[in-house]
């Protein structure tokens, strides 16, 4: 496996674009979750986004907390080069791939929140798709760190066969 000594400059660039996509996104959470009506007015929504985040099913909401919750925790992950970063980044891709095939398909979600909520969703959808494939690319390419084992004592074994020592 091959280790480099810094990181490319587009792994910062994609590490910033998310975590400051997703920041917003866990504020979105958080008002669109409370049911702040003065937030749904201001924003982007459509008139019936109160009506629609009203009665927002559990586990519509629990996704998306993983969707937004693992892409932070994935970007975060492959800023420092850790190997859960394709894990997180792929669970919240499909989180938000299942979070938006149910809204949009079964719950109205185009029609309550507009037309610009829609394919602003889509366009995060893609970008959310982008980064986990981004992960499992960087991790590959030997980006990211395996977890290292450790010994008995509790310390990382630095020997990765199972080769011993010579007495």
């Amino acid at each position: 496996m091959t280790t480099e000594t810094r990181r490319p400059w587009h792994t910062w660039m994609v590490g910033v674009v998310i975590l400051f996509t997703y920041s917003m996104g866990a504020w979105d959470f958080v008002k669109t979750m409370s049911a702040d009506a003065e937030y749904l007015r201001a924003s982007d929504f459509a008139a019936g986004a109160e009506a629609y985040f009203t009665d927002y099913p559990t586990s519509l909401m629990l996704l998306f907390a993983i969707n937004v919750l693992c892409a932070l925790a994935g970007g975060v992950a492959m800023l420092l080069r850790s190997s859960w970063a394709v894990g997180l980044s792929v669970t919240s891709a499909a989180a938000m791939l299942t979070l938006d095939a149910i809204t949009f398909g079964l719950r109205g979600r185009w029609e309550a929140l507009g037309s610009f909520v829609g394919f602003f969703d889509l366009g995060l959808l893609g970008l959310t798709i982008g980064f986990a494939g981004y992960c499992v690319w960087r991790r590959r390419a030997g980006g990211s760190r395996a977890p290292q084992a450790r010994d008995r004592s509790g310390r990382h074994d630095r020997v990765t066969d199972d080769r011993r020592p010579e007495e």
